[in-house]
């Protein structure tokens, strides 16, 4: 009898929306609202991008290999 008596004293009321859940519920929308719009805005965008036709490189440091093929002076 005891133990049913304790947990009736320690009960509470479920507690009630208040601001701040109005509040919560606005951002998440404002959220939601701000991530339809991202994509609708990169969603315009292309899916793929332009091919490079070349590679730009660094030419060789002092006293480096010389990669066969390359054009590059042995030793400049």
């Amino acid at each position: 009898m005891a133990a049913r008596q304790r947990d009736t004293e320690y009960r509470q009321a479920a507690p009630r929306a208040d601001a701040y859940t109005g509040m919560l519920v606005v951002s998440l929308m404002a959220t939601l609202t701000g991530l339809a719009f991202v994509f609708l805005d990169y969603n315009q965008y292309q899916a793929d991008l332009p091919k490079l036709k070349t590679m730009v490189t660094q030419p060789p440091m002092r006293g480096s290999v010389q990669v066969p093929g390359s054009t590059a002076p042995a030793n400049p």
